[in-house]
């Protein structure tokens, strides 16, 4: 082989191998990788490298030019060198993933425990155990108008205050109403006293409490109007 060529395939392998990056610790990897290191990244190319250089010391030994073979012989040293930093480079990476994945591992495991066992809740499929179920969205329909005016008008076809009271009472049931709605239904009552149990009683089912000021407006007297007040905590 012509001196020239001998350099240029050194030169070449060297600026392949100088890309490797530093720290020292663990080492080369050995020269013949045995099965269970197959897995490790990068292994094969790390292998490779090491196989060039050493066709190339051979080559350096072979050369009757002492001088080509000894500038061979260093720049085997740095790609030698660069190789060791490479290795302990990659792995530290492979260190620093193996640590990331048992603290994932861990943080798991260990939301996994804080959740209740899934006998414990019957009626949900499986989930990851990270996951939080979903909170039941309620829903919330407001009444129609025409079960309003069924409810008016039973209401209104009871003959004793107690008795209108008790039809409302079981109207309301699951029933959403707007605050305009409770103003209707409060006309079914002949007095303001039986006006201000069925506004009572129908406070928590009001979709819009910000309107709730209307339902005031139904009421002849401010001395009623204070005790809806008072009974409905505003």
């Amino acid at each position: 082989m012509h001196p020239k060529s001998v350099v240029v395939a050194a030169l070449v392998l060297l600026s392949t191998s100088a890309l490797a990056g530093p720290p020292p610790g663990r080492g080369p990897a050995p020269r013949d990788v045995p099965a269970r290191h197959a897995a490790v990244p990068g292994e094969d190319a790390v292998q490779d490298l090491h196989r060039s250089l050493d066709r190339l010391r051979r080559l350096s030994r072979e050369l009757r030019n002492q001088e080509l073979a000894e500038r061979i012989r260093v720049e085997i040293a740095v790609a030698e060198r660069d190789l060791a930093r490479l290795d302990r480079t990659r792995w530290d990476l492979i260190d620093t993933a193996s640590a990331f994945e048992s603290e994932a591992l861990e943080c798991a495991r260990q939301l996994d425990r804080a959740r209740p066992p899934r006998a414990e809740r019957p009626g949900h499929g499986y989930r990851e155990p990270w996951y939080p179920e979903p909170e039941p969205v309620p829903v919330v329909v407001v009444t129609s108008p025409p079960e309003l005016a069924g409810i008016h008008r039973a209401v209104k076809d009871a003959a004793f205050s107690r008795e209108k009271l008790a039809v409302l009472g079981s109207a309301v049931g699951d029933r959403w109403f707007t605050a305009q709605q409770v103003v209707q239904l409060l006309g079914a009552f002949d007095f303001e006293k039986d006006k201000v149990e069925a506004a009572v009683l129908l406070h928590p089912h009001v979709v819009d409490p910000e309107n709730w000021f209307q339902v005031y407006g139904a009421f002849d007297f401010d001395a009623n109007k204070r005790k809806v007040r008072e009974r409905v905590g505003q």
